[in-house]
């Protein structure tokens, strides 16, 4: 593999720590020890190569750490300024076309509503106290009211289930010299579920993206 040090910091997010080696390769770090990347293991090893653009390809792939060769590109993450946000948005269009219409590998996990139902409700467990010491009482009936409203939504189950990135926002995309979608990183929460989880991300950018 070669030099390894010095270790540069690339950034982090709710779970994950990732380091770029000095020979250019990057490592996610589950944060909490626990496995994360499995399922982005399987999906980028088995269907990686049939997008339409290039996506890390795992070297060490443990169930707590991906090592990948760092992607040509430059982040987004620092922000959208001097992008053509109009280009981007057929690039990103293009690229979910594609994602959104392929088979899944056999043990790719499926996420329903169901399942997502039970992480809101657990939410809503966690911050009613919250509410309830902060807001006043017409205030916290408001959103216990929503609350109501949202999960027994049936539309919320009236979906066709898809391959999903699963977290799709710009801070997870790569671009060429001419700003052009070139890769995408960060496919921990890649899984067959509804089609909206790579849409809401998308409000993000504004107006060009609608």
């Amino acid at each position: 593999m070669g030099e390894i040090e010095p270790l540069k910091v690339l950034g982090q997010g709710f779970s994950s720590l990732a380091v770029v080696t000095a020979n250019g390769y990057v490592f996610l770090i589950a944060r909490n020890g626990e496995p994360k990347y499995a399922s982005a293991i399987t999906f980028l090893k088995e269907a990686g190569k049939r997008l339409p653009l290039t996506v890390p390809e795992p070297h060490f792939a443990k169930s707590h750490i991906l090592g990948y060769r760092k992607l040509a590109g430059q982040s987004l993450e620092s922000g959208l300024d001097g992008i053509d946000l109009e280009s981007l948005a057929d690039d990103v269009a293009g690229f979910m076309v594609t994602l959104h219409s392929m088979t899944a590998p056999d043990d790719l996990p499926v996420v329903t509503w169901g399942d997502y139902r039970k992480l809101y409700q657990q939410r809503r467990m966690d911050t009613a106290n919250i509410i309830r010491e902060r807001m006043t009482t017409k205030e916290a009936d408001i959103i216990e009211a929503w609350w109501d409203r949202f999960l027994s939504d049936e539309r919320m189950s009236a979906y066709d289930p898809v391959v999903v990135h699963g977290d799709l926002w710009y801070g997870n995309m790569l671009v060429n010299d001419q700003g052009r979608l070139s890769g995408v990183v960060d496919w921990e929460g890649v899984c067959v579920t509804d089609p909206a989880l790579d849409f809401v991300p998308q409000i993000y950018p504004g107006e060009a993206f609608d």
